[in-house]
């Protein structure tokens, strides 16, 4: 199986050589890691870009988290920390973060999340929701179509948009530009902010997953 290359960014040395560890009997190679945002921006580390980018954002400043965004804009960003700080809950439902995993996750559930992750889903814990979103500023669920309903349900589940394709028959095509025009109309910037946004206003979720 090709190797995912991984950085990997967290304060405390002794979990970062334990997670490279683990990492290590899977398929995410750690090329580097660093103890904090800004040391990684810092770094020359530019040459291979990562396709995944792990980090515990608990010792950076607000700031940092949409430069790292930008530096690597094609990695799928995944948090992992043991603190659950309303604000930094608050700017994963403005960036575009695939993932909120806590650090108590087995690690088998790590592999699978990340897994999950890198398969186009997007993870979060379900106490997000109400956290996250605050006063709705969308159209009420009545504004949206049939279609657009239930790929909106999809989107709480984390179906990526082959996923959400075979389970109405689509073209991923259709789905692509049905996703883009469903989040302008409710005023998303991404996926993730979708999916809270439709938790706050009561969507159905059938086999919504959690981190």
């Amino acid at each position: 199986m090709k190797p995912v290359l991984t950085l990997l960014i967290d304060p405390h040395r002794l979990f970062r050589q334990g997670l490279v560890r683990l990492l290590e009997a899977t398929r995410y190679q750690v090329v580097a890691e660093y103890a904090s945002i800004e040391e990684a921006m810092r770094s020359p580390f530019h040459v291979v870009a990562p396709q995944l980018v792990v980090v515990d954002p608990s010792s950076d400043s607000q700031q940092t988290i949409p430069q790292l965004r930008a530096a690597f804009p094609e990695a799928r960003l995944v948090m992992l920390t043991s603190s659950m700080h309303l604000d930094r809950m608050r700017q994963i439902g403005e960036l575009p973060v695939q993932g909120f995993l806590t650090k108590e996750l087995e690690p088998s559930e790590l592999a699978s999340s990340l897994d999950r992750i890198m398969d186009g889903q997007i993870l979060f814990p379900k106490i997000m929701a109400p956290m996250v979103v605050t006063a709705p500023h969308a159209p009420t669920p009545r504004g949206l179509t049939a279609r657009e309903a239930e790929i909106l349900k999809r989107l709480v589940n984390g179906d990526s948009n082959r996923m959400i394709a075979a389970h109405l028959s689509l073209s991923e095509m259709v789905v692509k530009a049905s996703v883009k025009q469903l989040l302008r109309k409710i005023k998303a910037a991404n996926r993730t902010q979708a999916a809270l946004w439709a938790i706050h206003q009561g969507f159905d979720r059938p086999q919504a997953r959690s981190a």
